[in-house]
């Protein structure tokens, strides 16, 4: 996912701190972008929430052995 390779990048570049602010941003633009309704924060059903709280762990599990 494009997703990872930019927490990756980041944390390899300027360290965790900054990793966990894009691993958030991420998230959150993902959901104002692709979840209905479009280009509003809607976390209105369990699976989009469900989604995001797995994307935001996964991207911070990642930054585990920086």
């Amino acid at each position: 996912m494009l997703f990872l390779l930019a927490v990756v990048g980041v944390a390899a570049w300027y360290g965790r701190g900054p990793a966990v602010w894009v691993a958030v941003l991420n998230v959150l633009s993902f959901n104002f972008v692709f979840v209905p309704p479009h280009f509003a924060f809607a976390f209105e059903t369990l699976q989009s929430i469900l989604t995001f709280a797995v994307m935001l762990i996964v991207g911070c599990w990642i930054l585990l052995p920086c």
